[in-house]
């Protein structure tokens, strides 16, 4: 698929240079911009998958703001180009979300390891957002009672069939240690256990939740740093009468 690139360049000779060398390499330029406000407001109708930006720009909003904006509201990654890369205007790119960095001059190579780069790490951002989504998105409608936590058992999200099971709100667990809602866990399935677990493995145990006994099996996610909890009433313990919201 060919690769759009919109330039934000207010120096012409350099954005004329900037987009022979973008073009000589393959991709294609839909628009040149020598300001920043009226390259963000382009990129919605031009829908490019990449952004050169230079940080110092005419008008009132500098190529570090726009990157934010381009990158926060049109999902447009940012190579910033510059000829001022001082710690504090790299630390600024960095909080406005630039992938890469190119100091001017700039070469043929040190554009195309830049571009080659920020697509990449951009595609690999979108997948993990959508595997996170999809998960999310199991984890809700799945009617097991299972709870997703961080390595350190921090609870990211709760089913609802967990909530009602646990006799709570899912909102008042999350970011709550599990250990401090299920006691038992510290003596098989503590911080350190369930960081050191392998991708795929599974650890099963007991613990309490208040007077009942439940059963509890982790398993680590194999391509997320998330862990599955999956929670049951132990044998001979009976599951709450009615259903809670889990909201």
């Amino acid at each position: 698929m060919t690769v759009r690139v919109v330039i934000v360049e207010d120096e012409a000779i350099v954005a004329l240079d900037l987009r022979r060398q973008v073009e000589d390499l393959g991709y294609v330029v839909c628009g040149v911009y020598a300001d920043a406000q009226a390259a963000v407001a382009a990129c919605d109708a031009s829908r490019p998958e990449l952004a050169l930006m230079d940080i110092r720009l005419l008008g009132e909003t500098d190529g570090l703001v726009a990157a934010e904006d381009l990158y926060v509201c049109s999902g447009v990654p940012v190579v910033l180009v510059s000829a001022y890369p001082d710690p504090e205007t790299l630390a600024r790119a960095r909080r406005a979300g630039a992938y890469a960095f190119v100091p001017k001059p700039f070469s043929p190579a040190a554009l195309t390891a830049a571009i080659e780069l920020t697509l990449g790490k951009h595609a690999e951002v979108r997948r993990a957002s959508e595997r996170a989504r999809l998960l999310r998105c199991a984890v809700e409608h799945s009617p097991a009672a299972i709870v997703v936590t961080d390595a350190q058992r921090k609870v990211a999200l709760v089913t609802p069939a967990a909530a009602r099971l646990l006799e709570v709100r899912a909102a008042e667990l999350l970011d709550r240690d599990l250990g401090g809602v299920l006691v038992g866990l510290d003596g098989w399935a503590s911080p350190g256990a369930v960081a050191a677990l392998a991708p795929g493995a599974e650890l099963r145990g007991e613990a309490r939740h208040g007077p009942v006994r439940v059963g509890v099996s982790v398993a680590r996610d194999a391509a997320d740093e998330l862990w599955a909890w999956t929670i049951a009433p132990a044998a001979g313990e009976r599951s709450p009468a009615g259903p809670r919201d889990g909201s």
